[in-house]
């Protein structure tokens, strides 16, 4: 019966000290961190697609030159009196040129201190080239001083700059007979002059008389002005832009 207790309580002490090291090996370990694509600053410029965060210049006036991109970035963990290091990597994957589309990005981000969320600064520069082609730059988390990579679907960001109105997210398969059945930057100019804003519609999901009246009187006066001004599609510049009058 000794001889039972007293393997009993060496088993017990081996595992006690298993645990302890355990406890020293996983909080000894840097923290985790990465990449939340929501957009920190409330930005309703931005479009968020899976990996890629796309922005457009043309949404702002000839004199707005420069943008920040601002990027969450979230720990696994929690917050620290100190502010600590992480590392991320830009590639350019779409012709985009360090200090002509985009400033340099330090490989050394910090998370402040007391935070457990902050935020990656990408600064692009509009140039006259966005017009014709979007520009593209990839950023990824890498392990560093502090934090080592965390969640592997949230370490890479794509970030897509143009002076091209991109079609919006809210302008679905529910929308598009209304603004004529194929996407065009013109329609979106014109639309985002008659309703004002980035013309973001996004609350009003279900087009009817009944749900959304505003929304299709300003679709009229949109058709009112295509009506006037005769512009063809450019993707298909045979093809006029006709507006059909709301049902």
């Amino acid at each position: 019966m000794k001889q039972i207790t007293y393997t009993a309580i060496i088993g017990l002490l081996a595992l006690a000290a298993a645990c302890s090291e355990a406890s020293k090996t996983m909080f000894s370990a840097p923290d985790a961190v990465y990449f939340e694509t929501l957009p920190l600053q409330g930005d309703t410029t931005l479009i968020v697609r899976e990996d890629t965060i796309i922005y457009s210049f043309a949404f702002n006036p000839d004199s707005v030159t420069r943008h920040n991109i601002y990027i969450p970035v979230e720990i696994v963990g929690f917050a620290a009196d100190r502010d600590r290091e992480y590392t991320v990597e830009v590639t350019n994957i779409g012709d985009a040129r360090e200090g002509v589309h985009y400033d340099a990005v330090s490989a050394a981000q910090v998370i402040r201190a007391g935070k457990t969320r902050d935020s990656l600064v990408v600064t692009f520069s509009r140039t006259a080239d966005m017009r014709d082609q979007p520009r593209k730059i990839g950023v990824a988390i890498r392990d560093g001083r502090d934090f080592a990579g965390g969640v592997n679907e949230r370490l890479f960001i794509a970030i897509q700059v143009s002076d091209i109105l991109e079609r919006p997210k809210w302008w679905n398969a529910a929308w598009n007979s209304y603004f004529g059945g194929t996407y065009d930057p013109q329609i979106y100019r014109a639309w985002i002059d008659v309703w004002g804003g980035v013309g973001d519609i996004s609350a009003y999901p279900s087009p009817s008389w009944w749900e959304c009246p505003q929304v299709l009187t300003a679709i009229i006066e949109l058709k009112r002005y295509f009506d006037e001004h005769e512009t063809y599609y450019f993707s298909d510049p045979a093809r006029r832009i006709i507006i059909p009058y709301p049902s």
